[in-house]
């Protein structure tokens, strides 16, 4: 066999070898398209976005920068229409209660509050500027979707806070996000009303 029949071989065996390759990349490009537009009709969940920092002013509604565990613990809004909230403390809303006092909101939906499980969870604590406890006030709390919350009690080391809970059935953890979609959390403090809001656009 000489040089030119050996280059001949060399050559068409290569082209054989590209041209099998690309076959078998344009079906694996084939297979993974298929499966995108499989799973893209397949999916019915629908998110509402969420509102924008300039939505939220406009609307006169506080958000609480906490997101870093979305979904596990979800912080409603604070509906600011008399314009006494005063700041953000940690996890908690201060607003104003009175000429004298303030409180501390913390108001949201939490999947896994020890011992509680997805539940709506609100808890008010007297703040340090405040002149009467909030043990002091008759509190309600209610869901314009879930009814009323119910106070429990649960040890806590450092300041005596009232706690509310509502259970919520939560058939997949991401239906929370519709299930508490527009709800509105009322708090009656004495006759004070305190609206905190799950608003999407």
């Amino acid at each position: 066999m000489n040089l030119n029949e050996i280059n001949r071989i060399r050559h068409f065996g290569g082209e054989y070898t590209l041209k099998s390759e690309i076959k078998k990349m344009k079906k694996i490009i084939y297979f993974t398209f298929s499966l995108l537009i499989f799973f893209s009709c397949g999916s019915t969940k629908r998110f509402s976005k969420e509102l924008s920092i300039k939505e939220l002013e406009i609307r006169n509604l506080v958000p609480h920068p906490y997101k870093r565990n979305y979904i596990k613990i979800i912080n409603y809004l604070y509906k600011n229409h008399r314009k006494d909230f005063i700041e953000i403390k940690g996890d908690f809303f201060n607003i104003k209660f009175g000429d004298n006092s303030a409180y501390n909101f913390m108001v949201g939906y939490q999947e896994d509050y020890d011992p509680y499980k997805t539940s709506l969870v609100v808890m008010i604590s007297t703040s340090d500027n405040s002149v009467y406890s909030i043990k002091m006030n008759d509190v309600k709390v209610t869901s314009s979707k879930f009814g009323d919350l119910s106070e429990v009690s649960k040890a806590f080391r450092n300041y005596p806070p009232v706690l509310f809970i509502r259970k919520i059935n939560v058939p997949s953890r991401y239906d929370i996000i519709e299930l508490i979609k527009d709800d509105v959390i009322t708090i009656t403090i004495d006759g004070i009303i305190y609206e905190f809001v799950k608003k999407t656009a």
